[in-house]
Protein backbone atom coordinates (compact mmCIF):
# COMPACT_ATOMS: atom_id res chain seq x y z
CA UNK A 1 0.00 0.00 0.00
CA UNK A 2 2.89 2.24 1.04
CA UNK A 3 4.32 2.03 -2.22
CA UNK A 4 1.46 2.76 -4.45
CA UNK A 5 1.09 5.62 -2.15
CA UNK A 6 4.81 6.47 -2.87
CA UNK A 7 4.10 6.58 -7.02
CA UNK A 8 0.50 8.31 -6.57
CA UNK A 9 2.69 11.18 -4.64
CA UNK A 10 5.23 11.07 -7.12
CA UNK A 11 2.50 11.30 -10.03
CA UNK A 12 0.55 14.10 -8.48
CA UNK A 13 3.75 16.32 -7.40
CA UNK A 14 4.74 15.96 -11.23
CA UNK A 15 1.39 16.85 -12.37
CA UNK A 16 1.12 19.76 -9.85
CA UNK A 17 4.43 21.23 -11.00
CA UNK A 18 3.84 21.20 -14.45
CA UNK A 19 0.32 22.95 -13.99
CA UNK A 20 1.40 25.37 -11.50
CA UNK A 21 4.45 26.54 -14.13
CA UNK A 22 1.84 26.66 -16.53
CA UNK A 23 -0.88 29.05 -14.86
CA UNK A 24 2.29 31.36 -14.48
CA UNK A 25 3.29 31.27 -17.82
CA UNK A 26 -0.24 31.84 -18.90
CA UNK A 27 -1.29 34.98 -16.15
CA UNK A 28 2.09 36.20 -16.88
CA UNK A 29 1.26 36.62 -20.56
CA UNK A 30 -2.58 37.36 -20.35
CA UNK A 31 -0.69 40.50 -18.40
CA UNK A 32 2.01 41.33 -20.56
CA UNK A 33 1.99 40.72 -24.17
CA UNK A 34 -1.51 40.25 -24.61
CA UNK A 35 -2.86 43.20 -22.44
CA UNK A 36 -3.04 46.53 -24.77
CA UNK A 37 -2.54 48.48 -22.15
CA UNK A 38 0.07 46.64 -21.16
CA UNK A 39 1.81 47.12 -24.54
CA UNK A 40 0.92 50.88 -24.53
CA UNK A 41 3.13 51.82 -21.92
CA UNK A 42 5.90 50.28 -23.32
CA UNK A 43 5.70 52.08 -26.34
CA UNK A 44 5.22 54.73 -24.25
CA UNK A 45 8.34 53.81 -22.03
CA UNK A 46 10.57 53.55 -24.64
CA UNK A 47 9.78 56.53 -27.15
CA UNK A 48 8.50 54.40 -29.69
CA UNK A 49 6.03 57.03 -30.78
CA UNK A 50 8.78 59.94 -31.06
CA UNK A 51 11.15 57.55 -33.13
CA UNK A 52 8.37 56.43 -35.69
CA UNK A 53 7.29 59.75 -36.02
CA UNK A 54 11.01 60.98 -36.58
CA UNK A 55 11.57 57.26 -39.29
CA UNK A 56 8.27 58.43 -40.87
CA UNK A 57 9.08 62.31 -41.42
CA UNK A 58 12.33 60.97 -42.20
CA UNK A 59 11.37 58.23 -45.18
CA UNK A 60 8.81 60.91 -46.32
CA UNK A 61 11.43 63.89 -46.13
CA UNK A 62 14.11 61.66 -48.53
CA UNK A 63 11.68 61.42 -51.36
CA UNK A 64 13.09 62.69 -54.79
CA UNK A 65 9.88 64.52 -54.99
CA UNK A 66 10.55 66.30 -51.32
CA UNK A 67 14.02 66.21 -50.80
CA UNK A 68 15.57 69.42 -50.37
CA UNK A 69 12.03 71.14 -50.02
CA UNK A 70 12.06 73.20 -46.03
CA UNK A 71 8.36 74.02 -46.52
CA UNK A 72 7.38 70.49 -47.47
CA UNK A 73 9.32 69.21 -44.54
CA UNK A 74 8.29 71.41 -42.00
CA UNK A 75 4.54 70.69 -43.02
CA UNK A 76 5.60 66.79 -42.13
CA UNK A 77 7.22 67.65 -38.76
CA UNK A 78 3.95 69.44 -37.79
CA UNK A 79 1.49 66.41 -39.29
CA UNK A 80 3.40 63.30 -37.79
CA UNK A 81 3.86 64.10 -34.43
CA UNK A 82 4.01 61.19 -31.05
CA UNK A 83 0.33 62.31 -30.28
CA UNK A 84 -1.10 62.08 -33.34
CA UNK A 85 0.68 58.35 -33.93
CA UNK A 86 -0.53 57.47 -30.20
CA UNK A 87 -3.88 58.51 -31.12
CA UNK A 88 -3.82 56.38 -34.71
CA UNK A 89 -1.72 53.38 -33.28
CA UNK A 90 -3.56 52.85 -29.94
CA UNK A 91 -6.80 51.66 -31.12
CA UNK A 92 -5.35 49.33 -33.35
CA UNK A 93 -3.19 47.65 -30.56
CA UNK A 94 -6.44 47.23 -28.56
CA UNK A 95 -8.18 45.67 -31.34
CA UNK A 96 -4.87 43.70 -31.71
CA UNK A 97 -6.37 42.27 -28.04
CA UNK A 98 -9.72 41.18 -29.00
CA UNK A 99 -8.97 40.16 -32.41
CA UNK A 100 -6.68 37.22 -30.12
CA UNK A 101 -9.43 36.40 -27.88
CA UNK A 102 -11.38 35.81 -31.30
CA UNK A 103 -13.90 39.27 -30.62
CA UNK A 104 -12.99 41.24 -33.99
CA UNK A 105 -11.32 41.60 -36.77
CA UNK A 106 -7.57 41.69 -37.69
CA UNK A 107 -6.43 45.06 -36.85
CA UNK A 108 -4.16 46.86 -38.78
CA UNK A 109 -2.35 50.38 -38.60
CA UNK A 110 -4.29 52.88 -40.53
CA UNK A 111 -2.43 56.71 -41.09
CA UNK A 112 -4.75 57.68 -44.42
CA UNK A 113 -6.11 60.42 -41.97
CA UNK A 114 -2.68 61.82 -41.73
CA UNK A 115 -1.69 60.97 -45.62
CA UNK A 116 -4.67 63.36 -46.35
CA UNK A 117 -3.26 65.68 -44.06
CA UNK A 118 0.07 65.62 -45.35
CA UNK A 119 -1.17 65.90 -49.36
CA UNK A 120 -3.55 68.68 -48.14
CA UNK A 121 -0.79 70.44 -47.03
CA UNK A 122 0.91 70.05 -50.40
CA UNK A 123 3.61 67.41 -49.80
CA UNK A 124 3.48 64.65 -52.61
CA UNK A 125 3.25 61.32 -51.63
CA UNK A 126 5.19 58.16 -53.68
CA UNK A 127 2.91 54.69 -54.24
CA UNK A 128 5.58 53.18 -51.81
CA UNK A 129 5.79 55.64 -48.93
CA UNK A 130 4.48 53.75 -45.29
CA UNK A 131 1.82 56.19 -45.13
CA UNK A 132 0.03 55.10 -48.15
CA UNK A 133 -0.95 51.22 -47.18
CA UNK A 134 -2.40 50.46 -43.90
CA UNK A 135 -0.26 48.30 -42.04
CA UNK A 136 -1.56 44.69 -41.07
CA UNK A 137 -0.36 43.25 -37.98
CA UNK A 138 -1.10 40.04 -37.78
CA UNK A 139 -0.10 37.52 -41.00
CA UNK A 140 -3.42 35.89 -42.25
CA UNK A 141 -3.42 32.44 -40.63
CA UNK A 142 -6.17 31.19 -42.61
CA UNK A 143 -9.11 29.06 -41.57
CA UNK A 144 -6.62 27.92 -38.52
CA UNK A 145 -8.24 29.82 -35.74
CA UNK A 146 -6.13 28.00 -33.08
CA UNK A 147 -3.32 30.51 -34.75
CA UNK A 148 -5.38 33.15 -35.74
CA UNK A 149 -7.39 33.53 -32.09
CA UNK A 150 -4.10 32.34 -29.42
CA UNK A 151 -5.43 35.03 -27.08
CA UNK A 152 -8.68 32.78 -26.65
CA UNK A 153 -7.25 29.63 -26.58
CA UNK A 154 -4.49 30.81 -23.58
CA UNK A 155 -7.50 32.16 -21.73
CA UNK A 156 -9.02 28.63 -21.94
CA UNK A 157 -6.03 27.20 -21.07
CA UNK A 158 -5.52 29.62 -18.15
CA UNK A 159 -8.66 28.83 -16.61
CA UNK A 160 -8.20 25.25 -16.64
CA UNK A 161 -4.67 24.97 -14.81
CA UNK A 162 -5.39 27.08 -12.31
CA UNK A 163 -8.17 24.66 -11.57
CA UNK A 164 -6.20 21.62 -12.09
CA UNK A 165 -3.42 23.02 -9.46
CA UNK A 166 -5.84 23.31 -7.08
CA UNK A 167 -7.43 20.06 -7.37
CA UNK A 168 -3.68 18.47 -7.76
CA UNK A 169 -2.59 20.25 -4.63
CA UNK A 170 -5.94 19.02 -2.76
CA UNK A 171 -4.97 15.69 -4.06
CA UNK A 172 -1.28 15.69 -3.17
CA UNK A 173 -2.17 17.08 0.29
CA UNK A 174 -4.73 13.80 0.57
CA UNK A 175 -2.04 11.51 -0.50
CA UNK A 176 0.06 13.09 1.94
CA UNK A 177 -2.17 12.45 4.76
CA UNK A 178 -2.56 9.07 4.43
CA UNK A 179 0.78 8.03 4.18
CA UNK A 180 2.26 10.76 6.91
CA UNK A 181 4.54 12.42 5.01
CA UNK A 182 4.46 15.67 4.26
CA UNK A 183 7.51 16.86 1.86
CA UNK A 184 5.93 16.15 -1.10
CA UNK A 185 4.14 19.41 -1.33
CA UNK A 186 7.06 21.39 -0.57
CA UNK A 187 9.56 19.36 -2.46
CA UNK A 188 7.29 20.61 -5.48
CA UNK A 189 7.15 24.13 -4.30
CA UNK A 190 10.85 24.43 -4.43
CA UNK A 191 11.04 22.24 -8.10
CA UNK A 192 8.14 25.23 -8.75
CA UNK A 193 10.71 27.90 -7.88
CA UNK A 194 13.18 26.46 -9.63
CA UNK A 195 11.46 26.43 -12.78
CA UNK A 196 10.36 29.40 -12.69
CA UNK A 197 14.02 30.70 -11.79
CA UNK A 198 14.80 29.06 -15.07
CA UNK A 199 12.53 31.39 -16.85
CA UNK A 200 13.92 34.39 -15.97
CA UNK A 201 17.65 33.39 -16.64
CA UNK A 202 16.11 32.61 -19.88
CA UNK A 203 14.62 36.12 -20.53
CA UNK A 204 17.21 37.91 -19.46
CA UNK A 205 19.81 35.87 -21.52
CA UNK A 206 17.40 35.95 -24.26
CA UNK A 207 16.90 39.89 -24.45
CA UNK A 208 20.81 40.30 -23.91
CA UNK A 209 21.33 38.30 -26.96
CA UNK A 210 18.25 40.37 -29.00
CA UNK A 211 20.71 43.42 -27.51
CA UNK A 212 23.91 42.54 -28.67
CA UNK A 213 23.24 40.56 -32.22
CA UNK A 214 20.60 42.39 -33.56
CA UNK A 215 22.24 45.74 -34.40
CA UNK A 216 19.35 48.35 -35.99
CA UNK A 217 20.44 51.18 -34.83
CA UNK A 218 20.79 52.77 -38.26
CA UNK A 219 18.08 55.29 -39.42
CA UNK A 220 17.24 53.35 -42.30
CA UNK A 221 16.32 50.04 -39.65
CA UNK A 222 14.33 52.67 -36.76
CA UNK A 223 11.69 50.80 -37.80
CA UNK A 224 13.42 47.01 -36.74
CA UNK A 225 14.98 48.76 -33.99
CA UNK A 226 11.55 49.92 -32.25
CA UNK A 227 10.76 46.63 -32.30
CA UNK A 228 13.69 45.08 -30.99
CA UNK A 229 13.68 47.80 -28.42
CA UNK A 230 10.25 47.08 -27.15
CA UNK A 231 10.97 43.26 -26.98
CA UNK A 232 13.68 43.81 -24.93
CA UNK A 233 11.77 45.87 -22.57
CA UNK A 234 9.06 43.17 -22.41
CA UNK A 235 11.70 40.21 -21.61
CA UNK A 236 13.38 42.54 -19.18
CA UNK A 237 9.84 43.20 -17.56
CA UNK A 238 9.44 39.17 -17.60
CA UNK A 239 12.38 38.37 -16.12
CA UNK A 240 11.38 40.69 -13.31
CA UNK A 241 7.83 38.84 -12.76
CA UNK A 242 9.44 35.45 -13.02
CA UNK A 243 12.16 36.27 -10.64
CA UNK A 244 10.24 37.82 -8.04
CA UNK A 245 7.91 34.36 -8.32
CA UNK A 246 10.45 32.31 -7.92
CA UNK A 247 12.23 33.61 -4.97
CA UNK A 248 8.90 34.07 -3.12
CA UNK A 249 8.06 30.16 -4.18
CA UNK A 250 11.02 28.94 -3.12
CA UNK A 251 11.86 31.20 0.19
CA UNK A 252 7.74 29.19 1.03
CA UNK A 253 8.98 25.99 -0.32
CA UNK A 254 12.51 25.72 1.59
CA UNK A 255 10.61 27.29 4.94
CA UNK A 256 8.09 24.47 4.63
CA UNK A 257 10.26 21.55 4.02
CA UNK A 258 12.51 22.58 6.88
CA UNK A 259 9.46 22.80 9.45
CA UNK A 260 8.51 19.46 8.19
CA UNK A 261 11.81 18.26 8.72
CA UNK A 262 11.98 19.59 12.31
CA UNK A 263 8.65 18.38 13.10
CA UNK A 264 8.84 14.54 14.41
CA UNK A 265 4.72 14.10 14.49
CA UNK A 266 4.67 14.95 10.54
CA UNK A 267 6.89 12.32 9.70
CA UNK A 268 5.66 8.82 9.64
CA UNK A 269 6.96 6.50 12.66
CA UNK A 270 10.45 4.52 11.37
CA UNK A 271 10.95 0.82 12.71
CA UNK A 272 12.48 0.93 16.70
CA UNK A 273 10.80 4.40 17.14
CA UNK A 274 7.67 5.56 18.83
CA UNK A 275 5.98 8.71 18.21
CA UNK A 276 2.64 10.09 20.25
CA UNK A 277 -0.30 9.67 19.10
CA UNK A 278 -1.64 12.85 17.26
CA UNK A 279 -4.83 14.04 15.33
CA UNK A 280 -2.31 13.65 12.20
CA UNK A 281 -1.89 10.19 12.69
Amino acid sequence: MQTVLSWTSKLLASLFVASVLGSIVTVAAGQTIMNSTYLEGKLRSTNAYGRLAAALADEVAQQPAVAGNQQAADAINRIVTPAVLEQTINPAIEQLALYYQGKGPAPSIDLSGITSQIQAAGVPLPANTTFVQPTRLVPDSGTNKTIAYPGKSIAGVRVAVLIMSVMLALALVAVSWLRHKWAALPNAVITIGVFTALLAMICVVGSSLITRLVQLDAPSNAFAGIGRDVATAIAHDLAWRFGLIAVALLAVGIATHVLVAKWPHLQAATPGTSVAPTPLQ
